[in-house]
């Protein structure tokens, strides 16, 4: 095995190697029909080697799953892992077809294709899972790396949340040790039972410097998982510093891009959660005419004034004072509305009884500067949903 160390500082510098990588996933990826590929997103060697060099060992004996992107491989080859130990599933069938019959293939290394076409095929019941693990013959002590399936052509995948929750359960049963990225939706029920609570958590490193040139609103992490040992705290970084925080495994933690903003959540405290609604109809389903006021959009922040259209059916927060902010968020704008209107699907109320309440909730949002403080703590894409809102206490007096 090659000294990782020197390696890594050693590629870094070799301009060479990672134009070799870059030609050699272009030639993998010739076809012009690309439909099938499940992960169509190469990745930088740099990021690759930052991250193998947490997993990578002297012990011989290991046995590499890798999941998708090539560049995994060829990176470990140059660590000095022989492909032998190496099982690769493409995620299209250039890349199948290039490996399974190139110097890798031919030097013992395995391929199993798994592409869209295969993921339809097993898809019924979540059989392509144990489709995989058929093809594994049943061996659960790989170092697994690589990247899950989450994303599709250039957004995001109506099924790529199932499909990406599902790959992190079977990661869970494969592994012996594991690293690979992933969407950062830290306050996902599957992302805190299967990782965040997981014993044998030890990294997750959110990517502030974006390893992928896809839809901005999908922000990405990886994690790192030894089931040699248990703990109940694990290491939170991001990518672009030397900045670390050990925390304490928790369902109520609640992770941010930045770190001093990470916490715990105190379930004794209300929060901005609490006063969270929003209405159930797409602006595009509002009929234009009926006995409700309906804001549909915020307009400037340097305004007061919203957009509201009339329907006969959307009634959420009549009734009450509120302070109104889109729910696709990253803007400035933070509004107050009356009872006399409700809020579409789109618009997210902070909802209170009186006026008075209202008036001390919205002089303290702008003394905290709610919007700008949202998009310290946003990782799960643009959405100002609840789970973000309910990272943030009101203090005592508020309401």
């Amino acid at each position: 095995m090659k000294n990782i160390d020197y390696i890594e500082n050693k590629i870094e510098l070799e301009e060479t190697y990672i134009v070799k990588v870059k030609d050699y996933i272009k030639k993998m990826f010739s076809s012009k029909n690309q439909s099938k590929n499940i992960l169509p997103y190469n990745i930088h060697v740099n990021d690759v080697f930052n991250m193998l060099k947490d997993v990578v060992t002297n012990e011989n004996g290991d046995e590499y799953l890798v999941f998708f992107n090539y560049e995994f491989v060829l990176c470990l080859i140059e660590l000095g892992v022989t492909p032998n130990r190496i099982t690769y599933i493409a995620n299209h069938n250039d890349s199948y077809l290039l490996t399974r019959d190139g110097m890798a293939g031919r030097s013992g290394m395995r391929t199993i294709l798994f592409d869209k076409t295969t993921y339809k095929k097993y898809s019924k019941r979540k059989q392509w899972k144990q489709y995989i693990m058929n093809k594994l013959n049943g061996k659960n002590d790989f170092i697994v790396v690589g990247n899950i399936p989450f994303t599709i052509n250039n957004g995001v995948s109506d099924n790529s949340i199932k499909i990406g929750d599902e790959f992190i359960k079977l990661i869970n049963c494969l592994a012996k040790k594991a690293c690979y990225i992933l969407p950062a939706k830290y306050d996902k029920k599957t992302f805190i039972n299967e990782l965040i609570l997981n014993p044998f958590l030890k990294k997750i490193v959110h990517h502030k410097k974006r390893l992928f040139d896809i839809n901005a609103s999908v922000l990405t992490c990886h994690v790192l998982l030894d089931n040699s040992k248990k703990s109940n705290e694990f290491e939170y970084c991001t990518n672009i510093d030397g900045k670390s925080l050990v925390l304490t495994k928790s369902k109520d933690l609640k992770l941010a891009s930045d770190l001093d903003f990470v916490s715990t959540l105190n379930n004794s405290k209300k929060n901005l959660g609490d006063l969270w609604k929003r209405g159930k109809k797409y602006t595009s389903q509002l009929s234009g005419k009926g006995q409700y006021k309906v804001i549909t959009a915020l307009g400037s922040h340097k305004t007061k004034d919203f957009e509201y259209t009339m329907d006969n059916e959307e009634n959420a927060t009549i009734g009450k004072w509120k302070i109104i902010l889109p729910l696709n968020g990253g803007g400035r704008a933070l509004k107050i509305a009356s009872p006399e209107f409700s809020v579409a699907y789109n618009v997210v109320a902070l909802e209170v009884n009186s006026k008075k309440e209202l008036d001390r909730l919205f002089k303290w949002c702008m003394e905290i500067d709610l919007p700008s403080l949202l998009n310290k703590l946003r990782t799960g894409g643009p959405s100002n949903n609840k789970s973000l809102l309910s990272k943030i206490e009101l203090p005592d007096g508020i309401i």
